[in-house]
């Protein structure tokens, strides 16, 4: 039988509809942990179902179920499908849920990335093996004719799907590329009469449309809605890299780039809205009757190894999965179990010997100790080579390649697990740069752990899961230092194979310097760590243990090199990801203290980039010192690395803010996120959205009330309005031209009620902020931000139009531009005072000081703890001087009075507090003593002042008392011309009979919910559990009944729901958190302490 996958558009249009349905077909072949068998049309390597029609007759599946849920046979359902007569069809199983029909076009142009493809002419990618039919990656972009930027080196790309002419008339098309590009038509959707009309010759800027004349094509003509299949092509070399089509249409409009309403994809693959998890669950195919036509029990399957029917008839394994074709010849009955471990993982006090014990008779056990893969066909070893002189100078040599040997070792009797450390250093004899002599290998030996890795192996069986655990032996039995010890391990030549190795500068530095003789190396130039994407992910073991030495994780993951230019740095940025085709698609631990979250997909170890020569906190003490305000930061926990055993030195954990993390924090659908970065390059979902508002914007401007109002319903202005006022007090100039990620989730409309990050809105996102606070320049404390971010002419970087234009647009408007000055006050008089960033930093440099001497013993950096006092010092100096000159700077660029002292107070401790502007006057707020009566800031004059007087739980407010207002109204809005003194007045409620509390506990009606953590400080997360969806309302209510806080109003939906409850505003103390809707009713007692 002929092996094929078939185009699902293909079998959809080559077979009528058909009633038949058979019992001859059948699910043939699952695959749960799919890490590169076959990618899905996005690139993605997700899980699969095959079905295959035994039949000799084609079988109609619309309205068939599949389902991985025995009681929800259709908990996934078929859309117009027709399965012929011996032939497979691959389902994936993503979560994605894409049904498409016959005949249907895909919004969007298909994008197509061939990696390790040399020079910088079309010809090197037209020309090569793997183009067109084996791409390394493939997506489908929404938003624009444009290709994200600056993503690798030495590749080529294709973009290419179908034009929709807007209107009848001669077009002019343009083309933008680094390096060469080519742009072609075809006269129809045919690709045989394509002609080239535009190219690069060499390159061109982002966006640079007018460099070369042969960038613009001849007149065009198009016919309004007829479809021209349309192919863009480029070539990189090294440096950037981008690709990008824009058009002129008859009537002089320019779209540069192109609109994504304009393109399209034809056909398309199925995904089900559910994953299958490599532990196993059982798959169902049903009829549309009911009927149960093919079932598949759970079994646990481990990476590239699928499930499904052998030649004879029974269910077997197979280590060579055939998606869309007959299954392999060759399969197994059976997975072996792995070995069993005497000892687990952790910190012992003293030498022993680990024994290893076979799960079966007959079964052999291969291990290793320098962190490869136990395979029985290395047990004579594998060499590899390695560089440790490179050419970074011009005319300068390099040195031999040497060569280093891993290999594993058949068990015969216990393994000696010692103390190490003294022994020589084995991958930390390793350049990890382009340096011609690495200054920073260690000049002794580092410490060392023991790392274990085994597996079982059987004629006629496939071998075991790899199991891996790390030993350290020290005195005491613990972590010498009270951070999390993180153990890693790799193949070594994944890492630091010269032409392969992913944290060398390798072979890509050496064929640039080949290439540039006289080029000067820096942290943008080619090296072999600037490979990213799936192809260049790393199979790897984590292993996490935490201050006391005791062991959390312990899972196989995939690693990637995080970042650009810091990557050049002698330690790198890892990324970490959870995957099924791993094993787990989680990392259950809780790494920060200040996130409810037990569960992760990604994290990332990060080396602090630019300040890791500085402080290795920079970043993260920054992000802590705005981590309450309306945007999304990264949470930060310090921890200690091991790679394969070996000392690696301070790696801060951090969150990795994509679609998962914001998917976990306000509980919404991953796949509905746009995502995008710098000029709206996508990196989730599409920009179609943004640009509106933007085009909005710039047509209408945002002076008028009616068009800013407009503006508000498409983006938070709180979330920008608070994220430019982080930045431009850190004064970051690696930004706004950099380093900026904004995200909104897609809804048709705005939904008011729906709650921050659910309503639609855009949000900002903070991250990058390492060339704050003055890292290269410490007198940056007095730079005028407020210049530099609205700045109508700045330079590509940092600060090009493009970046400074929202922010410019927005302070058009008088409301917009009084809030931004009033909230910039308001955080001047609290989180960004000296003494409270001074806190922050004592405290992150307190976590890691213990560990200094190891880290700079291990890497030289920084170069001596005289010098990481002094960059501490620096950056406190900063904190100290920079609120003065941020104040200055606003009263300057605005044309403001000079500034006033407001001072605050109130009748009585505990009977109640004020809220200034935006910040509650309580120790909860960030920046305000735990008793701050009386509280006092400086406020610029003449400028609007809001007060609001809020009584404790048993006191009512009673007036406002001062010099020259009394009131009994407790919110004020004053315009104070001086010196300013209000005291609000509170008296205890006479109580005449004690009402019931608003109700015990209860879980009525279908409604479940938690809140965690219970008891809370500033934030939790509340999460509900709903058998229906409808209309509802979650609230926060005291002990006397009386709602004090609106969590979420609107539509909640079946199932799992998540949104945020801020309790930053609140008195500590007891309250009770409620959900009504019509039909049901939740409460849950809750507890808000100190922060």
């Amino acid at each position: 039988m002929q092996k094929a996958l078939f185009s699902l558009w293909w079998l959809m249009l080559l077979f009528p509809l058909m009633e038949s349905r058979g019992q001859e077909v059948r699910i043939n072949e699952v695959m749960s942990s799919n890490a590169s068998t076959l990618a899905d049309e996005e690139g993605d390597f997700s899980d699969w179902i095959e079905l295959y029609n035994s039949g000799n007759q084609g079988v109609s599946l619309e309205g068939w179920g599949l389902s991985d849920s025995p009681g929800k046979p259709f908990k996934w359902v078929f859309p117009e499908v027709f399965l012929p007569a011996g032939e497979y069809l691959l389902v994936w199983c993503s979560g994605k849920d894409y049904r498409p029909v016959p005949g249907m076009w895909t919004n969007g142009i298909r994008r197509e990335v061939y990696p390790g493809i040399f020079g910088t002419a079309v010809s090197a990618l037209t020309g090569h093996p793997s183009y067109p039919g084996e791409p390394a990656g493939c997506q489908l972009l929404k938003g624009k004719f444009e290709a994200p930027a600056d993503e690798f080196n030495n590749f080529g790309q294709r973009m290419h799907g179908f034009l929709k002419a807007p209107v009848t008339g001669t077009f002019t098309f343009y083309l933008a590329s680094d390096d060469n590009g080519e742009l072609w038509i075809s006269s129809d959707t045919t690709r045989a009469g394509l002609r080239l009309i535009a190219q690069v010759p060499e390159w061109t800027h982002q966006g640079e449309y007018d460099k070369y004349p042969s960038q613009k094509s001849a007149p065009v003509f198009l016919e309004e809605g007829k479809m021209y299949y349309l192919m863009a092509l480029a070539k990189d070399g090294t440096g950037g890299d981008h690709l990008s089509v824009g058009w002129e249409w008859p009537d002089g409009t320019l779209e540069r780039p192109m609109q994504g309403k304009h393109l399209f994809w034809t056909g398309g693959e199925l995904h089900t809205g559910f994953s299958i998890s490599a532990e196993g669950e059982s798959l169902l195919l049903t009829s549309p009757e009911g009927k149960s036509v093919s079932v598949m029990a759970p079994v646990a399957l481990t990476s590239g190894i699928s499930w499904g029917v052998a030649g004879d008839g029974t269910l077997a394994y197979f280590d060579q999965p055939t998606p869309g074709g007959a299954n392999s010849a060759f399969s197994y009955a059976e997975i072996l179990a792995p070995p069993g471990f005497s000892h687990p993982g952790g910190f012992y006090d003293k030498p022993f010997d680990l024994s290893l014990s076979p799960s079966h008779e007959g079964v052999s056990i291969v291990y290793t100790l320098d962190g490869s893969l136990p395979s029985v066909e290395n047990l004579s070893g594998t060499s590899y080579p390695y560089l440790n002189q490179y050419r970074k100078e011009p005319g300068s040599k390099a040195g031999q390649l040497l060569y280093r040997t891993y290999r594993s070792f058949e068990y015969a009797q216990p393994v000696h697990v010692t103390e190490r450390s003294g022994e020589a250093n084995q991958i930390s004899r390793i350049s990890t740069t382009y340096d011609a002599s690495p200054w920073y290998l260690p000049s002794a030996p580092v410490e060392k752990a023991v790392v274990v890795r085994a597996r079982s192996f059987r004629d006629g069986a496939l071998p075991s899961p790899v199991i891996s655990h790390t030993y350290f032996v020290r005195s005491g039995g613990a972590p010498p230092n009270p951070l999390p010890v993180i153990s890693l391990s790799v193949q070594e030549d994944a890492f630091f194979d010269f032409e392969k190795g992913i944290y060398v500068a390798g072979s890509d530095f050496e064929n640039w310097r080949s290439a540039n003789p006289q080029g000067i190396a820096d942290g943008g130039i080619s090296a072999n760590y600037h490979r990213s994407g799936d192809e260049w992910e790393v199979p790897a073991h984590i292993e996490l243990f935490d201050s006391t030495g005791s062991r959390w994780l312990g899972q196989n993951v995939g690693v990637r090199i995080h970042g650009n230019w810091s990557n050049a740095n002698p330690f790198k940025s890892l990324r970490i990801y959870a995957r099924n085709e791993y094993g787990k698609s989680t990392l259950d631990y809780p790494f920060f203290e200040s996130r409810p979250y037990q569960s992760y997909k990604r994290i990332i170890l990060r080396n602090s980039g630019n300040d890791i020569w500085y402080t290795l906190f920079r970043d993260a003490a920054l992000q802590e010192m705005v981590s309450h305000m309306q945007f999304e930061t990264q949470a930060f926990q310090p921890s200690v690395l091991y790679l394969n055993g070996e000392y690696w030195g301070i790696h801060n954990i951090r969150e990795r803010v994509d679609k998962y993390f914001l998917s976990a924090k306000f509980g919404v659908n991953e796949e509905q996120l746009d995502i995008l970065e710098g000029n709206m390059a996508v990196d989730e979902g599409d920009n179609s959205h943004y640009a509106a508002m933007m085009d909005y914007l710039l047509a209408n401007g945002a002076g008028e009330a009616t068009h800013y109002n407009r503006v508000k319903e498409m983006m938070d202005t709180e979330s920008f309005r608070d994220y430019m006022i982080s930045e431009i007090f850190m004064a970051n100039t690696d930004w706004p031209g950099n380093n900026i990620k904004y995200w909104r989730l897609q809804t048709p409309e705005y939904l008011p009620e729906a709650g921050p990050g659910r309503d639609g809105r855009w949000r900002w996102i903070l991250f990058d902020a390492d060339f704050s606070f003055g890292i290269y320049r410490p007198e940056e404390y007095s730079l005028d931000m407020m210049r530099f971010t609205t700045r109508a002419d700045g330079p590509d970087w940092p600060n090009p139009p493009w970046s400074t234009l929202l922010f410019r647009k927005l302070l058009e408007n008088e409301e917009f531009k009084t809030g931004f000055i009033i909230r910039f006050c308001d955080q001047l008089n609290t989180a960004f005072l000296p003494g409270v960033v001074h806190g922050i930093i004592d405290g992150m440099q307190a976590a890691i000081e213990p560990e200094m001497e190891r880290q700079m013993g291990r890497w030289k950096i920084p170069s001596s703890l005289n010098s990481w006092y002094n960059n501490i010092t620096l950056m406190k100096n900063f904190a100290g001087k920079r609120p003065a000159y941020a104040r200055s700077h606003l009263q300057s660029y605005f044309g403001l009075a000079s500034d006033y002292r407001l001072t605050v107070s109130i009748s009585g401790p505990g009977e109640g507090h004020v809220v200034v502007n935006t910040i509650p006057l309580t120790g909860a707020t960030r920046g305000v003593p735990e008793n701050p009566y009386p509280w006092q800031g400086r406020y610029f004059r003449k400028m609007p002042l809001r007060l609001e007087a809020v009584p404790a739980p048993g006191y009512r407010f009673v007036r406002w008392e001062s010099g020259n207002t009394h009131s009994e109204n407790p919110i004020l809005t004053l315009n104070p011309a001086g010196d300013t003194y209000m005291k609000a007045v509170f008296r205890e409620e006479e109580v005449t009979a004690v009402r019931e509390p608003v109700i015990q506990d209860v879980q009525a009606n279908g409604l479940q919910g938690e809140l965690f953590p219970n008891p809370f400080a500033e934030s939790a997360t509340f999460r509900l559990t709903s058998n229906q969806s409808g209309e509802g309302t979650i609230f926060l209510a005291d002990l006397q009944g009386r709602k004090v806080q609106q969590i979420c109003r609107g539509f909640l939906p079946a199932g799992s729901f998540s949104c945020q409850v801020d309790g930053s505003s609140l008195a500590p103390g007891i309250y009770f958190l409620v959900c009504e809707t019509p039909g049901a009713l939740f409460h849950q007692k809750v507890v808000r302490i100190k922060p």
